[in-house]
């Protein structure tokens, strides 16, 4: 009989395209638990969950209480001696400032990768599709007409055909640029490549 190993956790209420970021880029495969990410790879998230286990701050906490709700819960592991140094929760404060930074990189994503597909296609409804697809994202993760709210604010590229370069390759290039600036993680580069395809 094998011995489980036993995981240490944080609960977190994030966004449903949050969350598919994360456990498309850092999933831990186990038996028992069916979602739980790992941020020990990512640095800077790692330093900043640690640091708020630490240090938690409340500065906050009363007027994000109301803003918690209709988020989808997600658990990020956290050694042993962090859960009995530091303990199991992060502040309000704290939790809302780590959605803030995940989101942020989420739109980013999205952002570079509809301005990028826009100049080959044209069609932003296609883009969006294309995304859903290649980053394993449907509509209940994140809404259409979210991100052509966020499109139409912070549009980066004016349309330009450029149908004569190969997409496929340029899509891959820009993932490799995604994963090498730390947006995307190899693991979720290899994940996105096969949907590309």
């Amino acid at each position: 009989m094998s011995k489980q190993k036993e995981r240490y956790v944080v609960w977190i209420h994030v966004k449903p395209y949050v969350k598919k970021y994360l456990l498309n880029n850092f999933r831990v495969w186990d038996k028992q638990w069916s979602e739980l990410v790992n941020l020990s790879g990512d640095r800077e998230l790692n330093t900043f969950i640690c640091g708020r286990l630490a240090k938690p701050r409340h500065r906050y906490d009363k007027r994000i209480d109301a803003q918690v709700t209709g988020k989808v819960r997600i658990a990020f592991e956290i050694s042993a001696t962090q859960f009995y140094r530091y303990g199991w929760a992060l502040s309000l404060t704290d939790e809302h400032e780590l959605c803030r930074a995940l989101e942020i990189r989420c739109e980013t994503l999205c952002k570079t990768f509809l301005s990028s597909t826009y100049m080959y296609i044209g069609n932003l409804n296609e883009c969006i599709r294309l995304f859903y697809k290649t980053f394993n994202m449907t509509e209940e993760d994140w809404s259409i007409d979210a991100i052509r709210k966020m499109w139409q604010r912070d549009k980066l590229l004016p349309k330009i055909n450029i149908n004569s370069l190969n997409f496929v390759k340029s899509t891959q290039f820009i993932l490799a640029q995604m994963s090498n600036n730390g947006t995307i993680t190899e693991k979720g580069k290899k994940n996105y490549e096969k949907n590309l395809i």
